[in-house]
């Protein structure tokens, strides 16, 4: 398994890349739960297909398509999209942690690995235009807008239109977390969840609505479907992880909840040894469409 590193052209603006560490076993644990979010997106795939054909397709021949994973970590977005796509493709995956991709729970599938942030991207669009002869490209990524700034949300979005190019980006959060049964203190470590999640400029739960209004502003077209996970006891380890992991944050980002957010962990953890804990975690998938 090989990875390209790459660095942007001297001179050039480089656009920053996520800094969060995005660990490998978070990764494997939330497969599952993802793949069952966006099994009604099918639609999505069929209209982007739709989309692809009255733009490039010559009648009655295949056309291969390049999709470019974007923050692909270890591929799991090329796992589910692949063997449901409408059409012939091959991948680049591109990452900023040269170590997901090269990870042992990377996927398997073929595909060019690409070590390299947002700046590389618009040099990987236009390797495909000039060395594929006009193929058709696409932008995918899973879970990413969150983690961008408003600033490389723009960014990104004017690429996408300025380049033609259209894009399907799943599962980004949109901050509806709702909790089976309620908690006296779930909007305490809700609130101080969210603001640590805006951390130095981080759009957050904002990301997809602002992408999603840039997009428009410049005429594209962007479809929107709810993607939420919906978590139980059958879902014990992923929803452990993600509870603790919530609590933990809040309590970094206002260390004077640490007894209370401690003390909310506990109960939840405890409902959900019980069996009586279900968590709805609100995510949606944007499907764009420059116009």
């Amino acid at each position: 398994m090989t990875t390209e590193r790459t660095h942007p052209p001297q001179g050039n603006p480089s656009t920053p890349s996520p800094t969060r560490p995005v660990e490998a076993d978070w990764l494997a644990l939330r497969r599952p739960a993802d793949a069952a979010a966006r099994e009604g997106t099918q639609r999505l795939l069929g209209r982007l297909w739709r989309y692809l054909r009255a733009r490039h397709e010559e009648p009655g021949e295949p056309r291969q398509v390049h999709l470019v994973d974007v923050g692909s970590g270890t591929g799991a977005n090329q796992d589910w999209l692949a063997p449901r796509l409408p059409f012939p493709s091959h991948w680049t995956l591109l990452d900023h942690d040269a170590d997901l991709l090269s990870h042992p729970t990377a996927t398997g599938q073929a595909a060019r690995r690409v070590h390299g942030g947002l700046d590389v991207l618009p040099r990987l669009l236009a390797e495909i235009r000039e060395s594929e002869g006009g193929d058709a490209s696409v932008v995918t990524a899973s879970a990413l807008l969150d983690l961008l700034t408003a600033a490389e949300l723009d960014d990104l979005a004017d690429l996408l239109v300025r380049t033609g190019t259209p894009a399907l980006f799943a599962l980004s959060v949109d901050g509806a977390v709702t909790c089976v049964p309620h908690d006296e203190d779930d909007e305490v470590v809700a609130r101080a969840f969210e603001d640590h999640q805006r951390r130095d400029g981080i759009a957050g739960s904002s990301a997809a609505g602002h992408l999603a209004d840039r997009l428009r502003a410049s005429g594209a077209e962007v479809v929107e479907a709810a993607t939420p996970w919906r978590l139980t006891s059958a879902d014990a380890p992923l929803l452990r992880r993600y509870l603790t992991d919530r609590a933990a944050v809040a309590i970094e980002q206002d260390p004077t909840l640490e007894t209370r957010a401690s003390t909310w962990r506990d109960r939840r953890l405890a409902r959900l040894d019980a069996g009586s804990l279900a968590v709805v975690v609100g995510h949606v998938d944007l499907l764009v469409l420059p116009q």
